[in-house]
């Protein structure tokens, strides 16, 4: 049996294929015969006048044939067939809102900047293209179970604070280091890494708070915690399902070397253990 080829596919084409479903230049939003005016004669408000007065009513604006907050609730009822799964962004909901109640405000560099999470899981996307620096207020990006075996960081948003990888093909970190943004939680769990090399410092990383290496092929205790080491936010790391965590003392090792954590592999590190393990590093 051959295997199945994978089609490349672009992450910007993963969120146009998202932001379709919302409809936004449709029915029961944006500007269509739905809001037109059925009285003969009466002017239309220009769109750029319409921008200048914010005091102006979408009535005003032409939205006679059903009124605005009948178009609102068709969104909201939970049985209404415009009623979304809004799972994939906290700001699709809000965006289908806008498009609504304010629909001239809509093009293509509000809706970049409108967004501040992401969430494009099993989308089969291959690639990071640099169509994602447009997303300018970006703070939260996933892109979990899908085929990237590379991530390019100058493709990222300028104000990334949460990258989640988990459940790709990554193999290798130099490209994430490139031009890495200000991250405070990265995500590369279930992954292909065999080694971190020196991508895992605080030159690259200098406000990481959290770090999720987990299932991967990672081997070398003593030299990831080394490099993890010079991390000097570091409070969140997960290394559980690489051999390293197989090792005989491999979690009071890890917690007297960086004695900053405050969780390993998702289990609370409290006091005592720091008291019980003292030392163990020198060991």
């Amino acid at each position: 049996m051959s295997a199945v080829s994978i089609q490349p596919l672009c992450a910007i084409n993963a969120f146009e294929s998202q932001l379709k479903t919302l409809c936004v230049k449709e029915f029961p939003c944006g500007l269509g015969n739905w809001r037109e005016n059925h009285k003969k004669g009466k002017k239309v408000i220009e769109k750029n006048k319409v921008i200048s007065q914010f005091s102006i009513t979408l009535k005003d604006y032409g939205a006679v044939h059903e009124k605005t907050e009948t178009l609102s609730e068709l969104l909201s009822a939970k049985r209404s067939p415009w009623n979304l799964d809004y799972s994939w962004s906290d700001e699709a909901k809000r965006l289908r809102e806008i498009a609504v109640k304010s629909p001239w405000l809509i093009d293509n560099n509000f809706i970049f900047s409108h967004f501040v999470t992401l969430r494009l899981i099993d989308r089969q996307i291959t690639v990071l293209d640099e169509e994602f620096l447009k997303f300018s207020n970006l703070e939260e990006l996933t892109l979990s179970a899908n085929y990237l075996k590379t991530v390019d960081s100058r493709n990222f948003p300028p104000n990334l604070k949460v990258l989640e990888l988990c459940g790709n093909q990554i193999s290798q970190m130099e490209d994430l280091c490139k031009q890495s943004p200000p991250l405070q939680h990265l995500g590369l769990g279930h992954n292909a890494l065999t080694s971190v090399e020196d991508y895992i410092t605080s030159q690259y990383w200098p406000c990481l708070l959290s770090l999720d290496l987990s299932h991967n092929h990672l081997v070398d205790l003593m030299d990831i915690i080394r490099k993890l080491q010079s991390l000097p936010k570091l409070r969140n790391l997960i290394l559980l399902g690489n051999p390293l965590a197989m090792q005989p003392g491999y979690r009071g090792y890890t917690i007297d070397s960086i004695r900053n954590l405050d969780f390993l592999d998702d289990i609370s590190i409290s006091a005592d253990e720091k008291h019980i393990y003292k030392g163990l590093a020198r060991k």
